[in-house]
This record gives structure tokens, C-alpha cells and sequence, in this order.
């Protein structure tokens, strides 16, 4: 099943017509200097987590993939995967989509 959902969130992505957007360059953003790619890095981060959220709720029989506490923040998400990434720069080359999903789980297992 996560590998389905994996898959899934690498064919969802908006940049997957360019290419898939890795770790790399999702941190790249996050990291820029440039309030644009910032802002960048925040929507994809956001995005792929509330395509997470309608994955969990749009399957029957779904695991939690995550459960992140109500009151977490936008600030606080985008940190979380900074944060993986920088501490997982082996796995970076992969799908950005792919690594949050990683990030969210490792911060707020069920």
C-alpha cells in the first residue's frame, strides 16, 4: 500500500512534466534566499501534505500514514522536512513527494 501511495504522490507532482522534484531541489527552494522559491518550497510542502490527508481519508481501509497533532503549523511542517532532509542527504536524489511523506512519518508516527 505504500508503495501504491508513493507512487501515486511521484505522478501527482506539478513538476513531474519537467521531471520529478527531488529532496534536492525542494531544499535548494526551502533554503533560497529568494522569498519566491520560499514560497515555492512552502506550497509543494503543504501540498503533498494535504494530498497525504486525502489519500488516508479517500481509501477504505487505510493506515494512518501519520498523525500529526491538530495544532501543527505551516512553519512547523515546512521545518520538519528541512529538517529530514538535511539529516538524509543520502535519500535527497529521491522524490520530493516521496521524502515529506517520510519526514511526516518520522515526526509523527501513530
Amino acid at each position: 500500500m505504500l508503495r501504491t501511495l508513493l507512487c501515486l504522490l511521484v505522478l501527482a507532482s506539478p513538476s513531474y512534466a519537467q521531471g520529478i522534484k527531488t529532496g534536492n531541489t525542494l531544499l535548494a527552494e526551502c533554503r533560497s534566499e529568494s522569498e519566491f522559491k520560499q514560497a515555492i518550497c512552502l506550497g509543494f510542502i503543504m501540498g503533498a501534505a494535504e494530498a497525504l490527508l486525502v489519500f488516508k481519508h479517500a481509501v477504505p481501509g487505510q493506515s494512518e500514514l501519520f498523525c500529526n497533532p491538530p495544532s501543527v503549523t505551516t512553519g512547523q511542517l515546512q521545518d520538519i522536512v528541512i529538517f529530514w532532509l538535511e539529516d538524509n542527504p543520502v535519500e535527497r536524489h529521491n522524490s520530493a513527494s516521496a521524502l515529506i511523506l517520510l519526514a511526516m512519518r518520522d515526526a509523527f508516527p501513530c
